[in-house]
């Protein structure tokens, strides 16, 4: 891994920079800032919540790609263990599992040294990144987010289960976690640190990034 860590470190001071490297994707305005405060707290491990609002089509998935795999890349020498939660396995883990496969690929430094494990983890030298089910049924167990949580969609996942088996995913870590919009926004009041990005349809429509 040392040989791909020198050649890709220049990109891992600036999470745009790794973004584009490679021919992918230019963050625009609206996401570079939600991604950089992202994160700049899992590197500072504050447990800092954030909420992440854009509407469909807008690039929130292809955001929360890039964002996993350039963690992946700057923590890879570190025993770091990323959560991902989506409201279903299929189609929505499934899904997010197919996005982050495709921006490892497309990063032509990293061939070869990321790795599938269990059909449902995704690893760089020692970073890993776990995806998982919210849904009623599905059984967690043995994962713990030591650097960030990432509950998709999380307006879709009963707030019993967020409670009881995935808020539980960060004990005993600092791990960055998102929740609900207003007790966000009033932390954010008080502290002046932003924690939610919202964009509108609306503003979407009128270019507003």
């Amino acid at each position: 891994m040392e040989k791909t860590y020198k050649q890709i470190e220049i990109f891992l001071d600036d999470i745009g920079e790794f973004t584009e490297y490679g021919g992918d994707i230019k963050l625009r305005s609206y996401q570079s800032e939600g991604a950089e405060r992202i994160c700049a707290a899992v590197f500072d491990q504050k447990g800092l919540s954030f909420v992440v609002m854009f509407p469909r089509h807008s690039g929130k998935n292809e955001l929360q790609a890039q964002i996993e795999a350039y963690l992946l890349a700057y923590l890879c020498y570190t025993p770091a263990e990323i959560v991902k939660v989506s409201p279903t396995y299929k189609p929505q883990t499934l899904n997010a599992m197919r996005r982050l496969q495709r921006v490892l690929e497309k990063k032509v430094v990293l061939a070869g040294e990321w790795e599938k494990e269990s059909g449902y983890i995704f690893r760089v030298n020692q970073a890993r990144i776990i995806f998982l089910s919210g849904s009623l049924e599905a059984n967690i167990v043995g994962a713990t987010a030591r650097m960030l949580l990432e509950v998709d969609e999380a307006q879709d996942v009963e707030i019993s289960k967020f409670d009881k088996d995935i808020a539980t995913r960060t004990a005993s870590t600092h791990a960055t976690r998102g929740r609900e919009l207003r007790a966000e926004r009033a932390v954010e009041a008080q502290d002046g640190i932003r924690r939610v990005f919202v964009m509108t349809a609306e503003e979407e429509g009128a270019g507003i990034w």
